[in-house]
């Protein structure tokens, strides 16, 4: 949640900082154009809390359904992106490959 509620946008050019990750030099306020940071309401832990149970009554039956058929793949995504992407592009051609047979 902490991690999921976090970001802040500049409300003049929509530069995105994390209070964490990636804060603002001077709290609430954008270090490139100076304007006011403001917290959207899709990342208040409200809304948050809806969205992950909606995730986990309805997205992730999912999982299971297609690892039982074989059709689940699995990434790290902790990786750099450059390794997600290149690993992404991997399995997709894979899969290409599979349904060509």
């Amino acid at each position: 949640m902490r991690r999921l509620s976090g970001r802040r946008t500049c409300v003049k050019n929509g530069h995105v900082y994390h209070l964490e990750f990636d804060p603002p030099k001077h709290e609430g306020v954008c270090d490139q154009d100076g304007s006011r940071l403001v917290q959207r309401d899709d990342d208040k832990p409200e809304t948050i809390q809806k969205r992950l149970d909606v995730y986990h009554d309805q997205t992730e039956p999912l999982i299971q359904w297609y690892e039982q058929r074989g059709k689940l793949r699995r990434l790290d995504g902790t990786r750099t992106p450059e390794e997600v992407h290149s690993r992404i592009r991997a399995t997709l051609a894979t899969l290409a490959l599979e349904d060509d047979v």
